[in-house]
């Protein structure tokens, strides 16, 4: 499927991401229509430290301080 607009940006297995200045929205094109979600940098960061305590990504240096 085509992106929505020239600022998506496609992640892989049909995800596509864009920033408006103060949302990320995550597009998944489907059938009966696109599914959104969107988030605001609290959600975005609570999901960095999800993915960080998974092992996705390493402790940055600020938290060893």
């Amino acid at each position: 499927m085509a992106q929505e607009n020239e600022n998506e940006q496609f992640l892989g297995d049909g995800l596509y991401a864009s920033y408006d200045g103060f949302y990320i929205t995550l597009r998944a094109p489907r059938d009966g229509g696109d599914h959104y979600v969107r988030l605001d940098d609290s959600v975005f960061l609570a999901f960095l430290a999800f993915a960080q305590q998974l092992g996705w990504l390493e402790a940055s240096e600020d938290d060893d301080a």
